[in-house]
């Protein structure tokens, strides 16, 4: 009310614009007045009036007319997109054209006691997906991360009948070394008899070789803790650390200090976070990650109605709800060492459950994990391999043709040839 009194619009306008955002203020009021405790952290499952919102969105968008009028009267010019009643106006839009849906299983509304919030809660998009591609005479997804394929192809909303192919990585074995650490368990219950030992690990394999590493944590607690035991080591890199709430310019400010060539790090961060996807790492800038646990998410309201939502439709809560989606930030961390076919370094798993059948079967086939008896030893024979083929499997910029793929696939094995030329 007070940002809208400070716009020094119209009275009438003001009046209209105070009076719907008072409408639904004490809608929401309303809704928290059923429960006793306010500070309630656990969102609780909530239905919403599909009138009510359907008639706030025509109400506010016979006011936003009147405020863009208004607006453009006495700036001289329209508002922008980041104007914010044109952002909450959008926001509201968005909002109710999803309640309309909201019926269906795959969505449940929820209200966040002590943050005064309501949401809706998309725990899949398959079907919505399934009738897009069914618009199509073809669609064709691929990504070094679409894995496991089964659980991509009913996500993305294909149907069973699709055609999967896998393939290889084109860049050298010898310049991509796997390692798995499971002497340890990052279970949340153990994990603080695991800080020194990771700590002491992290910090002898980064003094093998003067270079950049990243290290990937599943909390900001577990990054915490392990960086007060890294301290105390010695450490032949400086130490760059993730925050919880870090601006794009600081996280930019990072990724210049290791592209410098004078100086290394050791970047600590989380999995799923602003350095762990959607980065290239290239050449120098990363040589090592160290990867603790499968970052499987939070233990949440939202995560267990979606695992209850997996196990109702495909029997498989929790493998699409928290295994599958941790292990994929796993695949997505790891990625960021190998950008190129020049690029050289090694991927070090930490934690038990990397070892086990469950976990390691969502894992890329063609990683070639080992579990040696002295990991740093191995990291040092790594190093000193100086004859590796850094262009094996990926001559110039031609896509590697996995061995058997002639065999497999003889009909369209054009489909490189094809790509090779664009």
């Amino acid at each position: 009310c007070n940002y809208l009194r400070s716009l020094s619009l119209p009275k009438l306008i003001e009046k209209e614009g105070i009076s719907i955002y008072k409408q639904l203020t004490r809608y929401i009021e309303g809704l928290l007045d059923q429960y006793s405790d306010r500070e309630l952290k656990k969102p609780v499952l909530a239905k919403f009036d599909k009138k009510f919102f359907n008639k706030m969105l025509k109400d506010f968008d016979q006011f936003i007319l009147s405020y863009i009028q208004a607006y453009t009267f006495q700036q001289g010019f329209q508002p922008g997109g980041k104007n914010t009643i044109l952002v909450f106006a959008l926001n509201l839009r968005q909002f109710t054209t999803i309640l309309r849906e909201s019926d269906s299983p795959e969505y449940s509304e929820l209200l966040y006691i002590n943050q005064g919030k309501i949401k809706i809660l998309c725990k899949s998009a398959a079907p919505k997906l399934e009738k897009q591609v069914a618009g199509f005479h073809s669609v064709i997804m691929q990504s070094a991360t679409l894995f496991p394929l089964d659980y991509f192809q009913k996500m993305l909303g294909y149907t069973s009948s699709a055609q999967k192919i896998q393939y290889p990585s084109p860049f050298a074995q010898q310049n991509r070394l796997y390692l798995l650490m499971p002497s340890l368990s990052t279970k949340f219950e153990y994990r603080r008899e695991s800080y020194d030992q990771i700590a002491v690990t992290i910090s002898k394999a980064v003094n093998v070789k003067y270079g950049n590493y990243l290290a990937f944590f599943p909390s900001f607690s577990y990054l915490k803790a392990v960086q007060r035991e890294i301290e105390t080591c010695s450490l032949s890199v400086e130490l760059l650390v993730q925050d919880r709430k870090m601006s794009e310019r600081k996280r930019k400010n990072f990724l210049r200090k290791l592209k410098d060539p004078d100086k290394k790090y050791l970047l600590l961060a989380v999995h799923g976070g602003i350095f762990s996807e959607g980065v290239d790492f290239t050449g120098d800038m990363a040589i090592g990650a160290f990867i603790i646990g499968p970052g499987l998410p939070a233990y949440t309201k939202e995560q267990e109605l979606m695992q209850e939502y997996f196990e109702f439709k495909w029997k498989k809560g929790f493998e699409y709800a928290y295994r599958n989606p941790g292990m994929m930030k796993v695949i997505q961390a790891a990625g960021r060492i190998f950008r190129t076919s020049t690029d050289r370094g090694f991927v070090m798993l930490i934690g038990h459950r990397f070892s086990t059948p469950y976990y390691k079967s969502v894992l890329p086939t063609d990683w070639k994990i080992e579990q040696p008896p002295d990991l740093i030893k191995r990291v040092q024979t790594f190093w000193m391999n100086k004859n590796a083929n850094l262009n094996e499997g990926s001559k110039g910029n031609e896509l590697a043709k996995p061995e058997s793929y002639q065999k497999k696939y003889p009909k369209t094995v054009d489909l490189f040839d094809f790509m090779e030329k664009l």
